[in-house]
């Protein structure tokens, strides 16, 4: 297979070439970060559609914790929970064989009010250089090595919204190894 990056505007087109790539590069799971568990969902049941005995991982934002986004239009900050915390949701993931990785994401600082310095922040804004979603493909490989999901050194796919991004697995303590640490070996999707 060319390892030639697609650009894509589609969660679509984004599960069609992951799912190619991973089969013709002998890759055996598929990690896909969701808010709502939708996502991994259309990619397990694609996988069946072709009878490839691919696993597919949900990630996702921490149990319970809100997530608060910046609306534009009304120039405000919302606050909500996703709906991967919904009990009802993580049975329908659980019932399709999917596994569900809720945990803190690496490059997510603690909370202090009036402080306007985030260490992590500084990792989420120079991997968002090279495309907006790369933080949240690399946060999910080191949730799910960090909780047993995956071994360090698997390779994976790592899926968001628009992005695909061939990983070998690390936790998160030896992110930077020059050995153990994460690597990059192909971006397969990106918007």
């Amino acid at each position: 297979m060319d390892k030639i990056t697609k650009i894509i505007t589609s969660l679509d087109d984004n599960i069609n070439y992951a799912i190619e790539y991973a089969f013709q590069e002998q890759i055996d799971t598929i990690l896909i970060f969701t808010k709502d568990g939708e996502a991994a969902i259309k990619l397990r049941s694609k996988i069946i559609e072709r009878n490839l005995g691919i696993q597919v991982i949900a990630v996702s934002f921490p149990a319970n914790e809100p997530i608060f986004s910046y609306n534009d239009e009304e120039n405000k900050v919302e606050e909500y929970i996703p709906e991967t915390s919904n009990k009802a949701i993580r049975e329908k993931l659980k019932e399709q064989d999917i596994p569900l990785v809720l945990a803190s994401m690496p490059f997510e600082d603690i909370v202090i009010p009036g402080s306007k310095f985030y260490t992590y922040n500084v990792i989420k804004e120079a991997l968002s250089l090279v495309f907006p979603e790369l933080h949240l493909a690399i946060q999910s490989v080191i949730m799910a090595t960090d909780t047993g999901h995956l071994e360090p050194a698997d390779r994976v796919l790592s899926l968001t919204k628009l992005s695909c991004v061939d990983i070998i697995s690390s936790n998160e303590r030896l992110l930077f190894h020059p050995e153990k640490g994460l690597k990059v070996q192909h971006v397969v999707c990106r918007p």
